[in-house]
């Protein structure tokens, strides 16, 4: 059984989280510096991250752009609640 590292999935959140609120103000700031920055520096950051987890565990969704050598071994490990 593979151990699961539920920190790695906090830390996938919390950055989406950030991704997502730096997304939304820059609706109103488009040109702020600091803030395109930002979601750069978080998009590469998320990036690693979901790929990390991807290679761990299987797809985050059914429709993300990594290509999973085997599409239906999901079903043949663990849900991530089952994890101990």
């Amino acid at each position: 059984m593979i151990a699961y590292d539920n920190n790695l999935m906090i830390d996938l959140q919390a950055t989406s989280f950030a991704l997502l609120e730096i997304q939304l103000y820059l609706d109103s700031h488009p040109g702020d510096p600091d803030a395109l920055q930002d979601y750069a520096t978080l998009n590469k950051r998320l990036r690693t991250l979901r790929k990390t987890y991807e290679q761990q565990y299987g797809p985050l969704t059914g429709f993300g752009d990594e290509r999973v050598a085997n599409r239906a071994g999901y079903v043949e490990q663990p849900w991530p609640w089952e994890y101990a």
